[in-house]
């Protein structure tokens, strides 16, 4: 036999919290091989995962999966040279039937017990107001899928389980008076990292957002949920023209829900894939609007960490803000779902590479990552086939992306720019507000 030079590579399983060494591999690591070497240990199918630097889980289904992962392994986990870490998964037994599949249903406190017809009729101003303090009495449901309800409980408690109200939290005046009588909820789609609602209070007819994160059985009552939840309650006072305003959160059994501004348009990246890539103009006129809204809460000392074009809502006059900011490392870490696949096209390469220290730069590299998107109608480095080869081009070639040609040096020199490396050469927001032509003053832009 021919030694290609590589030493054996030692692979070190985890199932079920449980740690074991499957075995020593010669190089390169087959995956036939190393499917029969699970089978034959653990007798069963699993599902064999990779836990990438950044915390993102990757499937590995393919050779080609296989070999990416092992290089990212060899470069980020020195200290383990020469081993590889997999998690393993039973394999779902059937996947019809898993809740993925199955149709979205609302918060279950718009939900009614049993469908009752109502009779529905104008209330009186004395009627609206007594209705804070009754109980749920009577529900339907209408044909489109969305819940109507007559007579509706206070969703929002007299007090928090802390004991603390909601009208003393803050001094906005909206905040207390949030969700206290739905009569409308529908399904709006899946969010970064729970599915979304709109919402309607019949004694306001004010429309919110509603978020729903589903808890995994781990973190139903851990430090992280209570954090979040007072995360959420500090974000709430939080309040710019280009940002989208938090509401209040409400813990349920199983999942949080957290309340939202209501943008009428949809996401950018909605709105490019009906309508295409975007032109210089409107690219730069959005992007002026989202550095706005990062510079303010960077300097409110927050770091958005989810910059994308999904996360970044359209209202009815043109006009952008940013979603989702603060809060989406949290809500990932006591989520149901750890995947990241579709944020990992906008990491920076610190954030990947697991840095103990990131900072306001890691916004601006996911927003000339957007920048992209908004010219070609695709994040870059779309046209790799894993998120593990979407980070090797990160990390080694940043640069192998694709720009319409009739991209302008300016446009393409505000992307070299947001992809500065190391973070510490990249410009801040208020630097490229006040110097970059491709960020030019809107009509109703502070002055910088």
């Amino acid at each position: 036999m021919i030694s290609n030079g590589l030493s054996p590579l030692r692979v070190i399983c985890e199932l079920d919290g449980r740690s074991s060494t499957l075995g020593q591999f010669p190089q390169p690591l087959s995956l036939s091989q190393l499917s029969a070497s699970l089978r034959s240990v653990y007798g069963r199918q699993l599902k064999v995962q990779f836990t990438m630097p950044c915390g993102s889980v990757q499937p590995i289904r393919s050779q080609q999966d296989l070999n990416t992962i092992v290089t990212i392994a060899a470069d980020h986990y020195e200290q383990e040279a020469g081993t590889l870490r997999l998690r393993l998964q039973p394999e779902s037994p059937d996947a019809t039937t898993s809740p993925e599949s199955q149709p979205p249903a609302p918060p279950s406190f718009l939900l009614p017990e049993y469908p009752i017809s109502v009779q529905r009729r104008e209330r009186s101003t004395s009627e609206r107001r007594n209705s804070r303090s009754s109980r749920l009495s009577d529900a339907g449901v209408s044909e489109d899928g969305a819940v109507q309800k007559e007579q509706l409980a206070p969703f929002v408690p007299a007090r928090h389980p802390s004991g603390q109200g909601l009208d003393s939290a803050a001094d906005n005046s909206d905040i207390g008076q949030i969700a206290l009588n739905f009569e409308k909820c529908t399904f709006l789609g899946q969010g970064s990292f729970g599915k979304v609602y709109k919402c309607e209070d019949f004694n306001t007819g004010r429309i919110y957002a509603v978020k729903v994160v589903e808890l995994n059985s781990h973190s139903l009552e851990s430090q992280a949920v209570r954090s979040l939840e007072q995360e959420i309650r500090l974000l709430r006072a939080i309040e710019h023209r280009r940002i989208v305003k938090y509401f209040d959160c409400r813990r349920e059994p199983n999942r949080l829900c957290i309340f939202m501004e209501f943008m009428p348009e949809n996401s950018l990246r909605h709105y490019i894939r009906a309508r295409g890539p975007l032109n210089e103009k409107a690219a730069m006129r959005f992007t002026r609007m989202v550095m706005e809204g990062l510079h303010f809460l960077h300097s409110r000392d927050i770091i958005h960490r989810d910059v994308k074009a999904a996360n970044i809502l359209k209202d009815s006059h043109g006009k952008v803000k940013l979603s989702d900011f603060g809060a989406a490392k949290r809500i990932q870490e006591i989520g149901t779902s750890h995947s990241v696949t579709g944020t990992v096209f906008y990491m920076s390469p610190e954030m990947i590479g697991g840095e103990a220290h990131i900072d306001f730069k890691t916004d601006i590299w996911s927003l000339g990552a957007t920048v992209v998107e908004f010219l070609t109608g695709q994040p870059p480095y779309h046209h790799c086939d894993n998120p593990a080869a979407v980070v090797l081009c990160i990390m080694n070639h940043p640069e192998h992306f694709r720009m319409p040609a009739e991209a302008s040096d300016v446009a393409r020199d505000f992307i070299r720019t947001c992809f500065a490396r190391p973070a510490s050469l990249r410009p801040g927001a208020e630097e490229l507000l006040r110097n970059h032509p491709f960020l030019p003053p809107l009509d109703d832009s502070p002055p910088f």
